[in-house]
C-alpha cells in the first residue's frame, strides 16, 4: 500500500470514529474508545451477546427460506 493510500484509509478511519462517537441508539453498537497513538489504529466496541450482524444472521435465517425467527428487544440486550 502506498503513503497516500495509507493517509487516506487513517483519515477515514478516524472520520468514521468521530461519527461513531455521537450515535447513542439501543440499536446500534457503542464505541467505547478509540486508539490511534500506535499502528494498527482499533476501535473499541461494546460487547454483543449474539456477534456482529451478518453472523447473526447466518445463525438465524435459512437460506432460501422466508421463514425467519424474530426476538424481542430484550433478547437482544
Amino acid at each position: 500500500m502506498d503513503l497516500a493510500s495509507a493517509l487516506c484509509d487513517r483519515v477515514n478511519f478516524e472520520r468514521e470514529a468521530s461519527i461513531m462517537s455521537y450515535l447513542n441508539d439501543v440499536n446500534i453498537t457503542r464505541l467505547v474508545g478509540v486508539c490511534f497513538t500506535d499502528d494498527p489504529a482499533c476501535l473499541v466496541l461494546e460487547y454483543q451477546k449474539f456477534g456482529d450482524l451478518k453472523r447473526f444472521l447466518r445463525r438465524h435465517v435459512l437460506e432460501g427460506s422466508t421463514a425467519h425467527r424474530t426476538h424481542s428487544a430484550d433478547e437482544l440486550r
